[in-house]
């Protein structure tokens, strides 16, 4: 890593951001026969790429989908068009890195290791003419004849064209900061409000605690919508896995205290449930109620519906009532839960908000504002579920600016 841009202080495109958008649209950029520089803030460019996945970094997803994307879906719709699945499978496998599909669709590399993402990208670009500057932080750009950038113990810099690739505060401990929106906003650009998603979060319900480290396929649906399927895991604050952080968008935006149900059944429709549990009941009569849950709920969550049914344990599935058999069909498929807030910036994966994207051209990524900017990644306000999706619109929107702003040069 060079320290020093002395030698290169009129280029023809500046990347802000030497992470996962960053990286690739240097690559991009220098393989369309651009003269590239990259400013990185950390003195180690992509630390969360590096983290992400836990460390095994989930790049894409084969069953990704513009439905994917609460937020922005018509500008994911247009870029995973152009760069689907199989394009960025290929691209990577092009670097050097190995792939496999997990049978939920997600795509790793093969090493399982971050790290392999990373250092090919950034080998690949650095080998192609990219100038990469770690510690270089960002303080300033403006717009003139050129885009001047102004940078931490570094002499200014104009380029041609500016590539934003600066990320959100998600993860605030592996570097990320705001500074993206205040570079956007001084180039003439709104920001929609920004919030922590992808995050687990925290519930009023104490009694909750007692299913700390269970897990169970579930369905979290918060009365003001946003509803999510899949693991939830039970923690010491509240909820988290897969189903608490896809519905974490909806209840971050929220004000206060926000209703939630959990189904704990999702694959049963409405009103089989209880008939489910009747015939269940048919045919263990003798069966004492604790036990009846055996095969069916893991003990904890058993012994949680024991106590807020109001059910003696030793009373047989023969004797309950449909009444009963109803308080405990209602509690296992729309058990109440309350979301008090989430945990904040520093677990959050993502963000929700950011450049309005009323503001970008969708076919390139420029900006409509600036002549010669160019937004990608997570600074946008377009944020997916888990599972790669956010990955997968970093690389597609960070290829097609690094492509578009090498146009023309």
């Amino acid at each position: 890593m060079k320290s020093s841009c002395a030698d290169n202080t009129s280029i023809d495109i500046a990347i802000i951001g030497g992470g996962a958008s960053g990286l690739a649209a240097a690559y991009a950029a220098v393989c369309a026969g651009a003269r590239v520089a990259v400013f990185e803030k950390e003195k180690m460019p992509a630390r969360k790429l590096l983290a992400s996945g836990n460390g095994r970094c989930n790049l894409t997803n084969e069953k990704l989908s513009p439905s994917g994307y609460p937020g922005g879906t018509a500008l994911a719709a247009s870029l995973i068009n152009r760069f689907d699945v199989s394009y960025i499978k290929k691209f990577f496998e092009d670097l050097g890195v190995l792939l496999i599909t997990e049978p939920d669709g997600r795509v790793f590399p093969r090493t399982g290791r971050a790290a392999s993402v990373a250092g090919a990208l950034e080998h690949a670009a650095r080998e192609k003419g990219a100038v990469m500057y770690a510690g270089a932080r960002v303080t300033s750009v403006s717009r003139g004849s050129l885009f001047s950038i102004s940078a931490e113990g570094q002499p200014t810099v104009k380029a041609k064209r500016l590539i934003l690739a600066c990320g959100s505060p998600a993860y605030p401990q592996l570097g990320a900061t705001a500074d993206g929106y205040t570079l956007a906003r001084s180039l003439g650009h709104a920001i929609t409000p920004v919030y922590p998603t992808l995050v687990p979060l925290c519930v009023k319900e104490k009694g909750l605690k007692r299913l700390s480290g269970l897990r169970a396929d579930a369905e979290l649906v918060p009365s003001c919508g946003g509803a999510a399927r899949g693991e939830l895991l039970f923690t010491d604050y509240g909820l988290s896995g897969p189903c608490a952080i896809n519905a974490s968008r909806a209840l971050s935006r929220g004000a206060g205290e926000t209703d939630c149900r959990i189904n704990f059944f999702p694959e049963y429709d409405a009103g089989a449930f209880p008939a489910f549990l009747a015939a269940r009941a048919a045919v263990f009569p003798d069966r004492r109620i604790k036990d009846f849950f055996i095969g069916l709920l893991p003990e904890t969550l058993a012994n949680l519906t024991l106590d807020f049914a109001g059910l003696p344990p030793k009373k047989t599935a023969g004797e309950l009532t449909p009444s009963e058999l109803t308080r405990i069909s209602g509690l296992l498929t729309r058990w109440p839960v309350t979301v008090t807030g989430n945990r904040g910036w520093n677990e959050a994966m993502a963000a929700s908000g950011g450049v309005n994207i009323s503001e970008i051209d969708a076919a390139t990524m420029a900006s409509k504002k600036t002549n010669g900017l160019f937004i990608t990644g997570e600074l946008l306000d377009v944020d997916g579920i888990t599972g790669g999706y956010n990955l997968h619109f970093a690389w597609a929107s960070a290829l097609s600016a690094g492509r578009a702003a090498a146009e023309g040069l």
